[in-house]
């Protein structure tokens, strides 16, 4: 029941809050509407929260529940003025809501489970922040510990938004979000397909929604948007949905020819929304004014075929402009003066500095730029090439088809600004964080799979397109046509199969980690070792407590998933403090300052912390807590052991069994 709430939460406010853009008249041309409306509702509900929870100050729980209970009202309005017009059939073949079921299915049958986050930036960036925020009840405290504060708040609001309604942080509660989201845009791609072909196709709507379903199922078993259920809580995932959906509305709005102010407004709060889960969207901002350009160029020729009201025609130009610009431009000087620290990767003013400009004349921007293009180039040749190159005929295809000119420019527009800024951004800002290159492979993934999903999507629909009469033919003849039905709604169930067996596995794999089994392995061991270390903590009710934990840890991952488990007891008993320090076994060295340490003070430093906490079993470890305890059972057998520094005797420790 707590699974069907959640996700009830989620998806209730958001068509909701959606229904406020889209018009009565334009869900009925969208086969519902269902997937923008959801998804435009996500994007209103972040900034609500954003507005009332962090400028305004308003604490979250409260901006939540009324946003969520507003949303909700919004929604039963809507319906009941729409209650004539609503086909309840449509609705229940609509992907989002064949998706919402299966999701619910698949949480009930695999039981209740736990989240287990497996990826540095989740612990880091992400859920990690949204935990905070739930315990804090606010974005920005003094007591907040998280990597980079500079960061735009949208993804971890989201991630904190159906727990803070239920008063328990749940991380699948953060991962239904995110399942919705994308759910949305599957639904936002599906009314896409429908409306292309319902203009171009001469077929009844039954063939039209078999036909969009059989592309989506496509799309989906290809993992062109990735897994259907998302495994992780990775930010690179709503960045391709939001960048993908805001070219799918430059599509609606061709095909429409009308509806062009909703359409314009939709799109400069899904790019607002877009900046508040990671201001890298920015740089989608010259696509958008491509878009707004195709826009003001067709209302100009429309007013030159039937000159009507001139000033009206310019108003209206004006006001896509102010619609699609003005909201991003807004949150963006907002979040401005409210960020608490200000890094060069994440700040306009800093990436154009006229003392930054300099570099451009260095020999290491040539090198950089060499680098740069041969990484990407190596990437391209080794990740899903084939549909790489099917994607690139697509948008060349595209190009030659005057109707979807503008749609593949602005496709290939974003692809090659991205990768501009992406270079800048590394040239500009590459020291510590951004290292040379540093983290290529995901940023790049961006601009991939949207040419990737965008190239396949619109290839499929030109295949069809292509072939109109001859399917037309086919389908036409009495004897061929219950044969081709049989074949079609086989190949359909077929494909409906494979999905479910798919977000089975992905499912799975976000409480066993199989893809992982050495970080599943090590991030269940912190987890359920936490509750006995805190516990002789509690006992000991000593103010500062310094634990070191000894792992083989490369990199500090260890550290941040201790941090993480213990938030929860940080904000319940603030006066324990858990200070956590990691040294790896592996040549003896302090991650946190990457020095490796001599083996005759290795002994100094464990003999200068509170809690020693050996993750695992080190064979070198052994004498030297044999030094510290003089328990020869203890330090033969360490992994099974928490070593306590003795309060009364200074250097002396004992064992505590985990």
């Amino acid at each position: 029941m707590n699974i069907f709430a959640t996700l009830l939460f989620i998806l209730l406010p958001s068509l909701g809050w959606g229904s406020l853009l889209i018009s009565l008249r334009l869900f009925r041309q969208l086969n519902g509407g269902w997937g923008i409306r959801t998804i435009m509702g996500l994007a209103f509900i972040t900034l609500i929260l954003f507005f009332t929870g962090v400028v305004l100050k308003v604490p979250l729980s409260i901006a939540s529940f009324w946003t969520t209970v507003s949303g909700i009202l919004i929604l039963i309005i809507n319906l009941y003025a729409a209650r004539t017009q609503i086909s309840w059939v449509e609705f229940l073949f609509h992907p989002i809501f064949v998706f919402f079921i299966l999701l619910l299915i698949l949480s009930i049958l695999h039981g209740p489970q736990k989240y287990l986050a497996y990826s540095w930036d989740e612990y880091a960036n992400w859920l990690g922040v949204s935990k905070q925020i739930f315990f804090q009840n606010a974005l920005l405290s003094p007591s907040f510990s998280y990597a980079h504060p500079e960061y735009t708040p949208g993804w971890r609001l989201l991630g904190a938004y159906p727990s803070l309604l239920q008063g328990k942080f749940n991380e699948y509660h953060s991962l239904f979000v995110l399942s919705i989201l994308h759910f949305s845009f599957l639904g936002l791609v599906y009314e896409s397909i429908y409306i292309i072909l319902k203009n171009r196709l001469q077929a009844s709507k039954f063939d039209i929604r078999i036909l969009a379903w059989s592309i989506l199922l496509l799309l989906i078993l290809t993992e062109a948007t990735w897994k259907l259920i998302p495994t992780d809580m990775l930010v690179e995932r709503p960045q391709i949905y939001l960048v993908c959906s805001c070219i799918l509305i430059l599509v609606i709005a061709s095909e429409l020819k009308k509806y062009w102010l909703i359409l314009a407004g939709c799109l400069g709060i899904l790019i607002s929304f877009g900046y508040l889960i990671k201001s890298s969207m920015i740089v989608f901002l010259p696509t958008s004014l491509i878009i707004a350009g195709y826009f003001i160029y067709t209302q100009l020729m429309s007013f030159i075929k039937v000159p009507k009201s001139p000033r009206k025609k310019l108003f209206d130009a004006l006001l896509i402009v102010f619609l699609i610009t003005v909201p991003v431009i807004t949150t963006y000087l907002i979040w401005s003066e409210l960020k608490t620290t200000n890094r060069c990767t994440t700040s306009l003013i800093r990436l154009l500095d006229p003392e930054l400009l300099g570099k451009i004349s260095l020999d290491r921007a040539g090198q950089l730029a060499k680098d740069f293009i041969s990484a990407i180039y190596q990437y391209l040749i080794n990740y899903k090439l084939p549909i790489t190159l099917i994607s690139l005929t697509s948008l060349l295809w595209m190009l030659s088809t005057p109707k979807w000119r503008v749609t593949a420019i602005a496709i290939l527009s974003f692809c090659v600004v991205y990768c501009t800024s992406l270079y800048w951004n590394y040239l500009m800002c590459g020291d510590g964080f951004n290292s040379y290159l540093s983290s290529l492979e995901r940023y790049i993934r961006i601009p991939l799979r949207v040419l990737h999903l965008t190239g396949l999507l619109f290839g499929l629909i030109l295949v069809i397109l292509k072939l109109k009469r001859e399917l037309k033919d086919l389908f036409g003849r009495n004897a061929n046509r219950r044969v081709l039905y049989g074949i079609y709604l086989t190949s359909t169930v077929l494909l409906i199969t494979g999905t479910i067996f798919q977000a089975n596995l992905s499912f799975k794999e976000t409480y066993q980690r199989d893809e992982e089994p050495y970080l599943n392995e090590r991030v269940k061991t912190i987890r359920d070792e936490l509750p006995a270390l805190t516990s002789l903590i509690n006992k000991k009710q000593t103010n500062f407590q310094t634990i070191l934990i000894i792992s083989d840890d490369k990199v500090g991952f260890d550290i941040l998933v201790a941090r993480y488990y213990t938030i929860e007891k940080n904000f319940q008993k603030p006066n324990i403090q858990y200070i956590f320090k990691n040294l790896s076994m592996l040549g003896l060295k302090n991650i946190q300052t990457s020095q490796s340490i001599r083996k005759k003070g290795f002994i100094t430093v464990l003999s200068g912390v509170d809690i020693i906490w050996p993750l695992g079993w080190h064979p070198d470890l052994k004498s030297y807590l044999l030094k510290l305890t003089n328990n020869k059972r203890c330090a033969n057998n360490h992994n099974n052991y928490f070593i306590i520094a003795d309060s009364d005797i200074s250097g002396r420790y004992y064992c505590e069994k985990k």
